[in-house]
């Protein structure tokens, strides 16, 4: 994603980067079927944040943010991919957190 603001403006009164694109379109991807769960870095206090899988639009809003920490993709990805529940799975990261892709 280049750029991209959310048109939800209970999204966008959240503050959070750019203007919560990747969380409006990881909401409508939830809503509309695209995917069962998201694997989102969620802050816990500070700058210490912890994985999620979010399958609910308030669980989104609730991780909203850029989280500067290192997480364990890899374990939680691992957790989602084994949950047969979890059909479609997207997975939310910042460039460094995603390399392991």
């Amino acid at each position: 994603m280049v750029l991209a603001r959310a048109v939800d403006e209970d999204i966008r009164r959240q503050r959070i980067a750019s203007g919560g694109g990747v969380t409006a379109l990881l909401i409508f991807m939830l809503e509309r079927g695209y995917v069962d769960g998201v694997v989102v870095a969620k802050r816990v206090r500070g700058l210490v944040a912890e994985l999620v899988i979010a399958r609910r639009r308030d669980e989104v809003s609730r991780a909203a943010g850029n989280k500067w920490s290192v997480l364990p993709y890899t374990t939680r990805l691992r957790e989602a991919l084994q949950d047969e529940s979890l059909r479609k799975i997207a997975l939310v990261g910042l460039p460094c957190q995603a390399q392991f892709l």
